[in-house]
């Protein structure tokens, strides 16, 4: 794990335990307005505030636990975590029924 800086003394990278590495992209301003696939490339395209929630609280769960997605499948499958879809988005969409069951549809903020 790792950091860089850049000459204005933000965050430029960060490197995770796996050897990946994101990159930051600030304004004029210093602020923060890029941070390539934390929330996907949908995410801000998508502005069904269903499908945004759960894809938040999809990657806080991820935060708070420091699990990977393959780690939050094996830890919640008793509780009807599944992947239909064979996509990270399928916790999304578990979240989306307080973690009842995992709807089959790949547009379950949708339905």
């Amino acid at each position: 794990m790792g950091y860089s800086y850049n000459a204005a003394g933000t965050m430029a990278t960060e490197k995770d335990a796996n050897n990946n590495t994101e990159s930051y992209t600030y304004d004029a301003y210093r602020r923060l307005i890029s941070i390539p696939d934390l929330l996907g490339a949908n995410f801000f395209s998508n502005s069904n505030s269903a499908y945004q929630g759960n894809v938040l609280l999809h990657e806080l769960l991820l935060a708070y636990t420091n699990w990977s997605d393959a780690e939050i499948f094996s830890a919640f499958s008793a509780y009807g975590l599944s992947s239909p879809n064979k996509d990270t988005e399928d916790i999304s969409a578990w979240l989306s029924t307080d973690c009842t069951s995992t709807p089959p549809s790949v547009t379950w903020w949708g339905q």
